[in-house]
C-alpha cells in the first residue's frame, strides 16, 4: 500500500509536529516602485543621485541612489552590466532589483 506524508507549516523555532494555521502567517506584500523625483543633489558626493519613492500596503519610503561620478564618465562597456543598467534608467534598475 503507497502512502501519502503530508507536510505541515511551522512557526520558526517550533518543532515540526506543532501545525501553524495559515492564518497566523503575516501577509507581506511587495515594494514597488511608484515614482520617482529624478535627480536630486548629491549632498557633497562625487556622484549623480536619483530620489525614487516605493510603496507596500500604506507605507511609503523614499530610496536614493547613488552612481559615483567615476561610472557616470565611463563608458558603460566597460562596467558591470548592473551599474551600466543604474546609468541607462536613471537608477531604476538599482531600486528594482534590491
Amino acid at each position: 500500500m503507497n502512502s501519502l506524508r503530508s507536510s505541515a507549516i511551522c512557526a520558526p523555532n517550533s518543532s515540526p509536529s506543532a501545525p501553524v494555521s495559515h492564518k497566523e502567517l503575516p501577509v507581506v506584500g511587495r515594494w514597488l516602485v511608484v515614482g520617482s523625483e529624478g535627480e536630486v543633489p548629491a549632498a557633497g558626493r562625487d556622484a549623480t543621485a536619483y530620489l525614487w519613492w516605493l510603496q507596500r500596503g500604506e507605507e511609503r519610503k523614499p530610496v536614493t541612489v547613488f552612481i559615483s561620478g567615476t561610472a557616470m564618465a565611463s563608458s558603460n562597456e566597460h562596467l558591470p552590466d548592473e551599474v551600466a543598467a543604474a546609468k541607462n534608467t536613471r537608477g531604476r534598475m538599482a531600486v528594482a532589483s534590491a
